[in-house]
């Protein structure tokens, strides 16, 4: 009987399966993706510092960890070394895996290395990579890379000789199924390296090694192989691979039996017939695997070796430029890089603020097996729109597909943009997409995006975030491990305001804005000892343009007491700039304190500016004006009960000691939801306290703080809260921006607490759901219902309000509606087609989230309620 059922049930499945790979595959050739091509937004890569940028092991060590989904690795740079290194069996999702503690990669099995150079007939030793810190350089950080510059690698002889003149560091290439060692020599003057080497000491366990070779070099009678497959006993058995990036360049393998495991050497003889004092490198490749070593090696090495051909990538310029770009695989850092056009030529962002770069990309897989394609969509000279662009992916119908694309620049001399993504193309397939990059503008409003921002130019050289809202000036920057020690919060910046200029009397759109900063998250000082800065921050970029950001900072004290998980947001709008911060604190340990803030507005430091008033209330309007007391580093006012609904300070009657001119701006701040348990107790209101600070200038700021009277937070305890810092022009005068009901308000109440109040109660947003689930009302978001559809309606609402939808089951095909009283009409906001709403793709649950922005906007500012749905076309 089950045998007859089984020849019934197998053709249907059978029938069935192809229906749906030929339903896909039409998709495909119309310019449609289903998820299997969006398999690599699961993946992920963190860089940090294991004992934060202060800390140090317990050695005295610096310890530099990376962790993939797939691998990580940790780098001692003291002793200039990898300390461990291997597979993660059981990696955790991106947004759990952004708060594991260090042990995920300290416990992953032992690994060194080391080099050794000959030069001028002696022969010398990697030991240590030299101070200043500055040294460790980060260049890209993001989803799908990490690169980082270690200068300074010190050799010395077998007598602690040093080796004087060289020139010598190590770049650090990680995406997430690849990680390269890329060593860079320079030789001074009349110098000669004649060889290098790289040794390596891996598991010990990974006893078995099957070499490559490449066809090209005549098989294995052809010298050393390409690549060493590192695996374990069993048939499943997980392992590392060893590929050496430049084949044939007369370098070679050898494997020996160390006291600690098999040691590896890649050595390289360097020819004298190029001029000397030039620069040498040496390259290594690492692939670990968590399972099925052997068949993942021979996968990796054949595509490693025999990249994509000019037929089978290709890019195209659409707008602003046209043409065939050029397309290489740069063997060293995994990518396939596509130059991009200029798209600033003649361009006046002024005169042309929806300006869009669009590059038709065409990729084609010409094997029997996947193919894993890593792309850099790269800019390596100056361009206009630099500090804000939204990169995106989008199918051949112009629909952004929910594929990221990951933001890293440089401005500080060095300029540079690099788009970089990841993705995995099935067997004998096609796919025609579009790449294309937003600068001022999308869909007509400005654009927001969330980048890391290389600082080496500049100084310090670590981690630094920089959003903005179109691409006229940064709006805030975020600085996480306080490496420049001022604030997590830093540069703040109004929108569409008067900019900066030494002429105190000119009026100059489109450019930089005043500096209204900072801010900072959890200020915790034990009653011995200093400030515990965060450590071990981790940094997950889960949406980087161009309509609503997210960027998860996740760390923990030092002492381990409290862990801190931090989500950062900043959206498409046109009247002015908000920060949406969400924060949890969890309390690991019975926790006393001398001083203790949730959050800040105006750092410690980071606050060299004043403003001659304070006031607060809620939405029903003020409770309480004063005059601002300023300086002294010592509370002013403590124990400020936070009550009513959407409680708000105002921080107004700004000014500054700065000799430029330009509009400056005011500050509020809006708490929109609190939870927290304190002292073991739960604690259903907020307090606030206002601190003298003294950044260069006396001046004070406002922080969420605990109740009265606690000193000691118990295991257990937690602050889980959402809150809004809004930047405010001071004037109507001084804002230029499109949005007439702001510039209206400002006319009636300039410099004064009634704007902030405005924000606060405006977007107080009542949300009823008819279809969908609501999870969270402001920036709102909703999850459709099993048709993939959701209604609802909002009453209230200033600016551009993001709307997002989860769990939508395609990424095309999908409209907003509005019904303001006369009947359903479309959200309609495009101007070049396709480019007004975001997509995000949630490999969890292989659906997509859409997000949009309204504007609620009333001209009397009055609270109507609007009714909106979301449907199939």
């Amino acid at each position: 009987m089950r045998r007859k059922w089984l020849y019934v049930i197998l053709p249907v499945l059978i029938v069935g399966g192809i229906a749906m790979a030929a339903i896909w595959m039409r998709r495909i050739s119309s310019g449609g993706l289903s998820p299997t091509w969006l398999g690599n937004v699961a993946d992920y890569t963190f860089m940090w510092w294991a004992y934060g940028w202060r800390g140090r092991s317990p050695e005295g060590h610096r310890v530099l960890c990376v962790q993939t989904s797939r691998y990580g690795l940790a780098l001692d740079l003291e002793r200039a070394s990898l300390t461990h290194l291997g597979a993660i069996a059981h990696p955790l999702p991106e947004g759990e895996a952004v708060a594991q503690d260090n042990d995920v990669v300290l416990s992953l099995p032992a690994a060194e290395l080391w080099y050794v150079l000959k030069v001028d007939g002696r022969t010398y030793r990697s030991v240590r990579f030299a101070p200043p810190v500055d040294n460790a350089r980060i260049i890209e950080s993001g989803k799908f890379m990490q690169r980082m510059e270690l200068l300074g690698l010190e050799f010395e002889d077998e007598a602690g000789e040093p080796l004087a003149g060289l020139k010598a560091w190590l770049e650090l290439v990680c995406w997430p199924d690849r990680a390269a060692l890329l060593l860079h020599l320079s030789e001074a003057k009349g110098q000669v390296v004649e060889e290098a080497e790289l040794h390596l000491v891996l598991d010990p366990a990974l006893r078995q090694v099957a070499p490559f070779y490449l066809s090209s070099q005549g098989g294995e009678e052809g010298g050393s192989p390409a690549a060493l497959c590192l695996f374990g006993e069993g048939r499943r058995a997980g392992g590392i691979l060893l590929l050496n990036p430049s084949p044939g360049d007369d370098s070679r393998w050898s494997v020996y039996d160390g006291p600690s495991g098999p040691e590896f050497s890649l050595r390289r003889v360097y020819g004298r017939s190029e001029k000397p004092a030039q620069e040498l490198n040496l390259g290594l490749a690492l692939m670990p695997v968590a399972r099925d070593a052997l068949a993942a090696c021979r996968d990796a090495v054949a595509q490693e070796t025999r990249p994509l051909g000019g037929e089978d990538l290709r890019a195209e310029g659409i707008a602003p430029y046209q043409g065939s770009l050029g397309v290489r695989y740069d063997r060293l850092r995994g990518w396939y890089e596509v130059a991009l056009g200029r798209h600033d030529q003649g361009w006046v962002i002024g005169e042309d603020l929806d300006r869009l770069e669009r590059v038709r990309l065409i990729l084609r897989n010409p094997d029997d097996r996947p193919r894993t394609v890593r792309l850099n969509l790269a800019k390596d000279y100056e361009f206009a729109g630099i500090v804000g662009m939204s990169p995106m992916i989008r199918d051949a119908e112009g629909y952004p597909t929910g594929l990221p694309v990951q933001i890293s620049k440089d401005w500080h001399g060095w300029v540079w943009f690099h788009g970089l993504t990841m993705l995995t193309l099935p067997p004998k397939t096609t796919l025609p997409l579009e790449f294309t990059m937003a600068y001022a503008r999308w869909g007509g409003v400005p654009a927001a995006s969330h980048a890391q921002l290389c600082l080496v130019g500049w100084g310090t050289n670590q981690l630094w975030d920089e959003s903005a809202i179109g691409c006229f000036g940064e709006s805030i920057c975020y600085d996480p491990d306080v490496n420049l020690d001022r604030s997590m919060i830093d540069d703040v910046r109004p929108l569409m305001v008067w900019s900066m200029t030494k002429d105190r009397e000119a009026k100059v759109k489109w450019g930089w804005t005043n500096n209204v900063g900072g801010g900072d998250f959890l200020v915790y000082v034990p009653p011995k000892g200093g400030r515990q800065y965060l450590s071990r921050m981790r940094t997950s970029y889960r949406r980087y343009s161009p309509c609503l950001t997210e960027v998860i900072y996740a760390g923990i004290t030092p002492d381990g007491h409290i862990a801190a998980r931090i989500t950062v947001s900043t959206a498409r709008t046109d009247d002015i700039v908000r920060g949406f911060y969400r924060f949890r604190y969890d309390v690991l340990e019975p926790t006393p304190f001398k001083r203790l803030a949730f959050f800040q507005l105006g750092a410690d430091a980071y606050n060299d500016h004043w403003f001659e008033m304070i006031a607060r209330g809620d939405v029903s309007g003020l409770k309480e004006e004063w005059a601002t007391e300023v300086g002294g580093l010592r509370y002013h006012r403590t124990g400020i009960p936070c009550e009513g609904e959407q409680p708000w300070f105002s921080l107004h009657r700004s000014s500054t000691s700065h000799a430029q001119g330009g509009a400056w701006a005011n500050r509020g701040l809006v708490i929109r939801s609190w939870k927290a348990r304190l002292g073991g107790k739960e604690q259903p209101i907020p307090y606030a306290a206002v601190f003298g600070t003294l950044d260069r200038v006396p001046s004070a700021n406002i922080e969420l703080s605990p109740p009265p009277g606690l000193e000691q937070l118990e295991k257990g305890d937690f602050v889980e809260a959402e809150v809004e810092m809004v930047v405010m022009p001071m004037f109507a005068e001084d804002y230029y921006g499109p949005n007439e009901p702001l510039r209206r308000f400002l006319a009636a109440h300039p410099d004064s607490w009634e704007p902030i109040w405005r924000e606060a109660a405006g977007n107080a947003l009542k949300v009823k759901v008819f279809r969908g689930k609501l999870e969270r009302n402001y920036p709102l978001r909703i999850a459709v219902d099993r048709s993939g559809r959701a209604e609802f309606t909002v009453e209230g609402g200033i600016g551009y309000v993001p709307m997002t939808f989860a769990g939508v089951p395609d990424y095309r095909g999908y409209i907003l509606e509005r019904d303001d009283g006369q009947g359903w009409v479309r959200v309609e906001q495009a101007v070049h087609g396709n480019d007004y709403w975001q997509t995000d793709y949630d490999p969890l649950s292989r659906r997509w989230e859409l997000t949009y922005n309204v504007p609620l906007d009333r001209p009397d500012d009055a609270q109507a309620k609007v009714r909106f749905r979301l449907r199939r076309e």
